[in-house]
C-alpha cells in the first residue's frame, strides 16, 4: 500500500507596472498601421499598477496491490487561484507614429476553484505468448470560476512622455469577490491495453476513451443561467512501438484524439464577453525514433496536431477557424562523465 499527500502555495506579487500588449493605430482609408519608434527601457507607462495572483492546492494519491499483477489506484485533488488588481486588459491602443496612445485599465477580482478526481485498476497477464497491461479508470474534474473588473478607459497618454495615472488609480478600487460566473465539469471513462509480442519486440496500445464535457456561464449581478453546452465523444488511442534490431531502436508512431472544453470570452469589447464557448475536439499524429544506448539516448519525432481556433468576427468571439501545429523535435539527454549528465534539443514549429 503506497500513498502520498503533497501540498504547496505560491504567490507572484508586482507593483508600479504591469506587462501591456500594445494595439497600433490602423487608419480607416487607407488600411495601413501606424508605427512608433520603441522608447528608452526605463519608461513606465502604467507607473503604479499593481496585483497579486495567488495558488493553493493539495493532491493526495494512493494505490493498493490486490494481487501481484493487479493494482487498484485513486486521487483527489484541489486548485484554489485567486487574482485582484491590474493582471490583464490593461492595454497601450491606437498607438499611433507619434507616441500619442490611449490606455484602457482594469481592476479585477478574478477567482479559479477546480477539484479532481480520479480512481481506476491496473493488471497484467498474458495470452499465450502476448503479454497484456490493461487499464480501466474513470476521472472526474469540476472548475468554477468568476471574474469582475472597475474600469477606466480612454486615458490619452504618450509613448516618450506618459500620462501620470495616480489620480486613476485612486478612482478605481478593486472590486470584492464575485459570484460564480462559469463552470466546467469534465469526467472521462478510460480503457486500454497494451499488448507486447515477440518478447516485447513489438507493443500496441489501444484504448477508447468516453468523454463528457458540460459548460455553464452565469449572470455576475443574478447568478441566472445565461449559456450553457454539454457534449460527449468516444476518442481512440492507438500507439504502436516495433524494436527492429534490438532493443537500443525503438520506432513509434501514435494517434489520440481529445474533447476539451471551450473557454470562456474574456475580452471585454466583444459582444459576448462571459459567454462560454462549445467543447471541441483534437486530433494528435506522432512519428519518430528513439535511439538508447544505455548511458545516452536521442529522440526524433514527428508531430501534428489539428484543433478548432479561436476567431472573432463582427466583435462575437467563437471557434469558426482551424489551428494545424507542424513539427520536428530532437531531443537528446544522457551520461557524458561520471559525474556529469546532457540534456537538450531542438524543435522546429
Amino acid at each position: 500500500w503506497r500513498t502520498t499527500l503533497d501540498a504547496y502555495g505560491s504567490e507572484e506579487s508586482y507593483d508600479n507596472g504591469s506587462i501591456s500588449m500594445y494595439n497600433f493605430y490602423q487608419n480607416s482609408t487607407t488600411k495601413q498601421y501606424s508605427y512608433s519608434d520603441a522608447p528608452d527601457g526605463s519608461t513606465n507607462l502604467l507607473k503604479g499598477a499593481y496585483g497579486t495572483i495567488r495558488n493553493n492546492a493539495f493532491l493526495f494519491k494512493t494505490e493498493y496491490d490486490l494481487q501481484d499483477n493487479i493494482t487498484a489506484y485513486a486521487s483527489i485533488g484541489k486548485l484554489a487561484s485567486t487574482s485582484t488588481g491590474y493582471i490583464t486588459g490593461n492595454h497601450i491602443r491606437s498607438l499611433k507614429s507619434d507616441g500619442t496612445a490611449t490606455i484602457n485599465l482594469y481592476n479585477q477580482y478574478l477567482w479559479t476553484d477546480t477539484t479532481s478526481a480520479d480512481f481506476g485498476i491496473r493488471a497484467k497477464y498474458q495470452t499465450g505468448s502476448v503479454k497484456h497491461q490493461l487499464n480501466l479508470s474513470y476521472n472526474q474534474a469540476d472548475t468554477d470560476s468568476a471574474s469582475t473588473y472597475n474600469s477606466i478607459t480612454g486615458i490619452q497618454t504618450n509613448l516618450y512622455n506618459p500620462t501620470s495615472l495616480s489620480a486613476y488609480y485612486s478612482s478605481l478600487s478593486t472590486p470584492s469577490r464575485p459570484n460564480k460566473t462559469s463552470e466546467t465539469n469534465l469526467s472521462s471513462l478510460f480503457f486500454g491495453d497494451t499488448l507486447s509480442f515477440e518478447k516485447t519486440k513489438t507493443e500496441l496500445t489501444l484504448g477508447l476513451r468516453k468523454q463528457n464535457v458540460e459548460t455553464y456561464s452565469y449572470a455576475l449581478n443574478t447568478g441566472a443561467l445565461t449559456s450553457s453546452y454539454e457534449s460527449d465523444a468516444t476518442t481512440p488511442v492507438v500507439s504502436v512501438t516495433v524494436k527492429p534490431w534490438d532493443n537500443s531502436v525503438s520506432l513509434y508512431a501514435n494517434y489520440i484524439e481529445a474533447l476539451s472544453p471551450g473557454t470562456v470570452v474574456s475580452n471585454t469589447s466583444y459582444s459576448n464577453y462571459g459567454q462560454v464557448l462549445a467543447p471541441y475536439r483534437t486530433k494528435q499524429q506522432e512519428v519518430g525514433v528513439k535511439w538508447d544506448q544505455g548511458k545516452f539516448a536521442n529522440t526524433l519525432a514527428f508531430f501534428q496536431i489539428n484543433k478548432p481556433n479561436s476567431m472573432v468576427k463582427n466583435s462575437v468571439q467563437s471557434y469558426d477557424g482551424e489551428q494545424r501545429h507542424k513539427g520536428v523535435e530532437w531531443n537528446t539527454f544522457g551520461a557524458i562523465a561520471d559525474h556529469v549528465r546532457l540534456l537538450g534539443g531542438i524543435t522546429y514549429l
